[in-house]
């Protein structure tokens, strides 16, 4: 110890709880007389669990670095600093990726330094990153150069980023076993080192795992000084406060030297000065006290007062990130509240931080408080005992003051005591009096005053604050004159009525109806000067929707300052609505199902409506007349019928709604009544077969009329996967076409899965036919009741064999048949045209080859729609007189 002065470096620092040392070794007896309360975030890698084994090795590294100073055992480079204690051996084994875990750990735990007393010869990448990743968060990382007397690299102490140790002895030369080499950084004592080991004992251990924890004791030390510095300036600290024990400089023994920790402390930086400010200050109202300070660059700055610890009274300075150089604040003796302090000592606090770590700096100022107290409130006030049970009055002050507060009469009579010395902390109260005397009698009205005094903390008195109070019960006088009777509503906003007023007041007014119910606010606590006040109003209610007509009256709450409130009636008066009436309907009407259809229109307003079809000019049936309707949605019904009771034939008419009000206004409403009854008809087959190739996937069928055509497509789920664009179709015979493609753009598989084609057929009028059909080649269509197929040999000549075919269907239809040589469209032999008839038809085909034939059969719908059957004569089950079902 006293090698590398730690006596005198004590005297500057013994290390701060606030700085941890990661020490990924074999385990720690954390409960150790010298080390136990200094455990932070223990952690076995092997086991993954927070339970640590008591190795001596690692309880004798913790020991070096932070033994307590106490009347037994040792005491550590820094005693006051906490141990991270992380497990990384299994016995004698520690593997690259169980350390790189830990030191992962441990920059990830909040580790200020790490040390390494461990190691092997050979590179690990894994080793590397962790160390990068680590010392990338600010991690100053240290490790024992080796005991093999070599110069060759031990890792992880030569990475790049590790501070590697050599050993000295008590000669300061270099250790018997101590590697050496351009790898080395700085060197320590690490031969016969006495420290903490298991089982609370103590004894001696020598090699540069003791010399590295040393040197992660310093640099404990340097960051308890300073926690603001980064990796590379510890390492430089230490580099330029190592004693040089060889060469002048680096050296391949000892590096830069070995460590002396009183230099090393006497060179670090301190993140901040004392605070320079006056200890003692009187606050006047009018002056400050200043203070100063040198913050490091880089971390942020607060400065706020305190008087009980943890509690801000008074921010000074808010966060703020500092560029270095002097930091100057003031302080004029007020707290946060608004308040001057009160006389005591109070604490000016100076915090620094980089978000991981955090300084802090205090000075402690006695405070006399010499501001005068002052009291501030309005000058006067008009209050109604009969409106309100009390009057509250606000009123400031600008510290902990003593308040007393009297009313007295216009001829400065004592009326009451409302406020009798009470102690008031806030900067803003309130002072209330019920409109009393000191007997409890309802004053009368007239003027009073209020009468304010106060005494500060400091015996200073205030300047009285005084209010002058008219009390006042009187009703404001107010008169309501109508300006228009009867009230028209035509749409615009107009003058409604006149208020007459004597005196400044607030007025909130209505329309109410004459038994009483408001419908509609006019104005709310508006002011007005003695006077007349015009308000206007539209004929709307508070929803924005007209009123119905009928008689209605205004109402008028006039409120005087003192909150006397008068509330006056109109006369009643009788609203007409003089807007034109207004007819809203969808520009076309249809009717599509025989029977009686409803129509639905909106109205504005009452009126008398009358409805009728047309053809052009010719009324073609009046479906109601002159009949009445209330404002809003109403409906019609009609059967679809004329005059005569003859259902009208499809076709555009139109329709018009008459809407006359009892003034004479009229509106027509007109638009298109569609007689839509007849439907498209869509002709196409139920089961269609999808082939692909050659063959398409063409789908006939026939419209009665021309329609707008669309076509869906519907996988077996029911999912759409496929729209074929609409198009206009004549009537007659028409098709499209599926490639087999969905809309998001892959093939499916028709020849072998089910599927759904949907044809949605619209006319000209709107009416639209839907038709559902399947795609698939496992099922016949319906029209194919069955098709069987045998062979019947002719004497011992197969090439004269005959295929015979009996084909029951219930609908004419053609049938062509196809022979092939070899298999599927090598070489067409014949084909043959047969019309089939309703029923069963036999059909019998001479073959005339000795090559095996492949026979295609193919029927077409009679809307042209084709399914394709296929007959191998290789398939033994044609080879006898077997009758088979033809497969598609």
């Amino acid at each position: 110890m006293p090698k590398i002065q730690m006596p005198k470096a004590w005297d500057l620092t013994k290390g701060s709880s606030a700085i941890t040392v990661a020490v990924i070794d074999g385990g720690v007896q954390t409960d150790h007389p010298d080390l136990k309360g200094k455990i932070v975030s223990p952690y076995d890698v092997i086991m993954d669990w927070t339970r640590i084994p008591a190795h001596p090795h690692g309880t004798h590294v913790a020991g070096i670095i932070a033994a307590s100073i106490n009347k037994t055992g040792v005491a550590g480079i820094a005693p006051n600093v906490k141990i991270m204690p992380i497990n990384v051996f299994m016995y004698d084994i520690a593997y690259d990726f169980d350390i790189a875990k830990a030191i992962v750990y441990a920059a990830d735990k909040g580790a200020n330094v790490i040390n390494m007393s461990l190691g092997s010869y050979g590179y690990s990448a894994l080793q590397d990153d962790a160390v990068k990743y680590a010392r990338g968060k600010g991690v100053v990382i240290i490790a024992a150069a080796g005991n093999n007397s070599t110069n060759a690299r031990m890792y992880p102490a030569a990475l790049p980023s590790v501070i590697a140790v050599a050993a000295t002895d008590n000669k300061d030369k270099s250790a018997w076993f101590s590697n050496w080499g351009n790898h080395i950084d700085i060197s320590a004592p690490g031969e016969n080192i006495y420290s903490t080991l298991p089982a609370s004992s103590y004894d001696y251990m020598s090699g540069t795992s003791m010399a590295a924890p040393v040197v992660s004791g310093v640099a404990a030390l340097i960051l308890s000084k300073n926690p603001f510095l980064s990796p590379d300036q510890v390492e430089d600290i230490l580099a330029k406060s190592a004693l040089d024990l060889w060469r002048k400089g680096w050296d391949e023994q000892f590096g830069y030297g070995r460590v002396d920790a009183l230099k090393a402390l006497q060179q670090t930086p301190a993140p901040m000065t004392a605070i320079s400010s006056a200890s003692t200050f009187t606050p006047t109202g009018t002056n400050k006290l200043s203070m100063s300070f040198t913050a490091q660059k880089g971390t942020t700055v607060s400065v706020y007062i305190e008087k009980t610890k943890g509690t801000t009274l008074k921010k000074l300075v808010n966060p703020k990130k500092w560029n270095g150089g002097k930091v100057t604040a003031a302080w004029d003796g007020k707290l946060d509240s608004g308040l001057y302090a009160s006389s005591g000592s109070y604490t000016l606090v100076v915090k620094l931080t980089n978000g991981k770590e955090t300084v802090y700096k205090t000075k402690t100022v006695k405070l006399t408080n010499k501001v005068k107290p002052t009291i501030k409130m309005g000058s006067s006030a008009v209050y109604s005992p009969e409106s309100f049970n009390k009057l509250a009055l606000s009123y400031d002050i600008n510290q902990t003051t003593t308040i007393a507060a009297r009313v007295y009469d216009s001829k400065n009579t004592y009326v009451k005591t409302v406020l009798y010395n009470k102690t008031v902390t806030a900067k803003r109260n309130k002072i209330e009096w019920d409109g009393t005397n000191s007997r409890g009698q309802k004053v009368k009205d007239g003027l009073y005053k209020l009468v304010v005094s106060g005494t500060g903390a400091n015996k200073i008195k205030a300047t009285n604050a005084n209010v002058s109070i008219e009390v006042e019960t009187v009703k404001p006088a107010s008169q309501i004159d109508l300006l228009a009777s009867p009230f028209k509503i035509d749409g615009t906003l107009k003058s409604a009525l006149k208020v007459t007023l004597k005196e400044k007041v607030s007025i909130t007014a209505y329309v109410a109806t004459d038994k009483g119910a408001k419908v509609k606010r006019l104005i709310h606590n508006q002011t007005f000067n003695a006077g007349e006040a015009l308000l206007k109003w539209d004929g709307k209610n508070d929803s924005g929707k007209y009123v119905a007509e009928g008689k209605y009256l205004y109402q008028t709450e006039v409120r005087d300052a003192a909150g006397n409130v008068r509330i006056t009636k109109s006369k009643v008066f009788a609203l007409e609505d003089r807007r034109k009436p207004v007819v809203s309907a969808t520009k076309d009407f249809a009717y599509r199902k025989e029977g009686t259809a409803s129509f639905t229109y909106t109205l504005n307003k009452p009126a008398a409506v009358s409805i009728q079809v047309l053809n052009g000019s010719k009324i073609v049936k009046t479906i109601e007349s002159g009949k009445a309707k209330n404002t809003g949605a109403n409906k019609f019904v009609w059967d679809g019928k004329d005059q005569a009771g003859n259902l009208l034939a499809d076709g555009n008419y139109q329709y018009a709604i008459t809407a006359a009000d009892k003034y004479k206004n009229t509106h027509i409403s007109t638009g298109n009544m569609i007689m839509a009854l007849v439907p498209v008809e869509v002709t196409a087959p139920p089961i269609v077969n999808f082939y692909g190739g050659a063959y398409g996937g063409d789908v006939y069928y026939k419209l009665s009329q021309d329609a707008s055509v669309a076509v869906e497509i519907y996988d077996s789920t029911n999912a759409k996967i496929r729209t074929i664009k609409a198009a206009t179709r004549k009537a007659g015979l028409n098709h499209f076409n599926w490639d087999g493609i969905v809309d998001a753009g892959y093939y499916t598989y028709p020849e072998v899965e089910i599927y759904y084609y949907v044809i949605k057929a619209k006319n000209s009028l709107g009416n639209e036919t839907a038709f559902k059909g399947k795609i698939t080649k496992e099922e016949k269509p319906n029209w194919l009741k069955s098709h069987i197929s045998f062979f019947t040999p002719s004497g011992d000549s197969w090439a004269d064999a005959k295929l015979n075919l009996s084909i029951d269907v219930t609908e004419p239809t053609t049938m062509t048949l196809y022979a092939y040589d070899y298999y599927f469209y090598e070489k067409e032999r014949n084909r043959e045209v047969y019309n089939l008839a309703e029923g069963t038809n036999e059909i019998s085909y001479r073959r005339d080859s000795l090559e095996v034939l492949f026979y295609v059969i193919e029927y077409k719908d009679q809307l042209g729609n084709e399914y394709i059957y296929e007959i191998d004569e290789r398939d033994p089950k044609h080879h006898h007189e077997q009758k088979t079902e033809i497969s598609p």
